[in-house]
């Protein structure tokens, strides 16, 4: 009997500018069930509720000619946490590692009824957090000047704190973005000093040295700001 051979496939759940490409993907059905028990502990009935599906797809960034990655994001940028390709968008995390292209990872979710439509919910213009001409290597995110340290590795996570509500049968109702609020995580090669930090837009930033007797020393540094819808 001849094999069967499988087919190679990451899928793009949420419709990809150029420049991007899927690299894995999963999804998952969301259910929710409210079980009724006897009186000796025995299922006696349920109620059974399919809320519909989550979507997840990470892409590697390349773009042959131009690298500028807060451009090439495009919508996703301009109007995060709106509905695209199979799903609504509900966070989005950019990672940055030294000599590698940027790597863009969307966590979101659709319903069966009363599905989230297209300029339907309230989206948000991220555009501008990442600096022109980004896209490989580690970016400066946030300015630190203090000398002889370099940032090694960053996360970027855009956040639309979407909440959903159920009607009277339990099924999705409607639902609407609540507060888009972006993260940022940096390592660094080096002690980072307080002083040498311009914080701009970015708060709570939060600093953390290490020592070894086998190593240099190295820093993190953890920030949020929240970004006004459109």
């Amino acid at each position: 009997m001849p094999e069967t051979v499988p087919t190679i496939l990451a899928v793009d759940y949420f419709a990809a500018p150029a420049g991007f490409y899927a690299q894995d993907s999963d999804t998952q059905e969301v259910n929710t069930i409210n079980h009724v028990m006897g009186p000796s502990g025995n299922y006696v009935c349920s109620v059974e509720v399919d809320d519909g599906d989550t979507f997840r797809s990470r892409y590697e960034y390349c773009n042959a000619s131009t690298i500028d990655l807060d451009t090439d994001l495009g919508v996703w940028a301009t109007a995060f946490g709106d509905m695209y390709g199979s799903g609504v968008m509900d966070t989005m995390t950019i990672t940055f590692e030294p000599g590698k292209k940027a790597v863009v990872e969307i966590n979101g979710h659709q319903h069966n009824d009363n599905p989230h439509l297209l300029a339907g919910l309230r989206s948000a213009d991220v555009s501008g957090i990442i600096p022109a001409s980004s896209g490989s290597g580690v970016p400066a995110l946030i300015t630190v000047s203090t000398a002889n340290t370099s940032a090694i590795a960053a996360t970027l996570t855009f956040e639309s704190g979407h909440v959903d509500k159920p009607g009277a049968d339990g099924k999705h109702f409607y639902g609407q973005n609540i507060t888009c609020r972006v993260s940022l995580s940096v390592s660094y090669e080096g002690t980072i000093a307080t002083a040498g930090i311009t914080a701009g837009n970015w708060l709570n930033i939060v600093i953390a040295k290490s020592g070894r007797g086998s190593d240099k020393p190295t820093s993190a540094l953890t920030a949020e700001q929240f970004i006004e819808w459109n």
